[in-house]
């Protein structure tokens, strides 16, 4: 085999850029820290939005069923069948 290790290849692909290039300008982080405030507003403002709809569309589908509900004990009567009358 080779005398050489696996660790060996790739040195010179891999060099590390010194950490003083590293760093962001004022400028950016204030760029990056605007940008993510601005992200959190809009995921707030559309969770809120989806949160209000929900509600209302819970609110008004349970509102139906309390208006709606099936009078009769017999669980294969239609939705306002005690209300009918046995006329036929």
């Amino acid at each position: 085999m080779s005398d050489h290790s696996h660790d060996d290849h790739g040195h010179a692909a891999t060099a590390v850029a010194p950490l003083d290039t590293l760093r962001f300008e004022k400028q950016e982080l204030q760029f990056f820290d605007d940008e993510d405030r601005a992200a959190g507003v809009a995921i707030f403002k559309l969770l809120a939005s989806f949160f209000c709809i929900l509600l209302t569309l819970m609110v008004g589908v349970t509102t139906w069923m309390c208006f709606n509900a099936n009078a009769s004990d017999d669980p294969q009567a239609g939705v306002g069948a005690a209300y009918h009358t046995e006329e036929h």
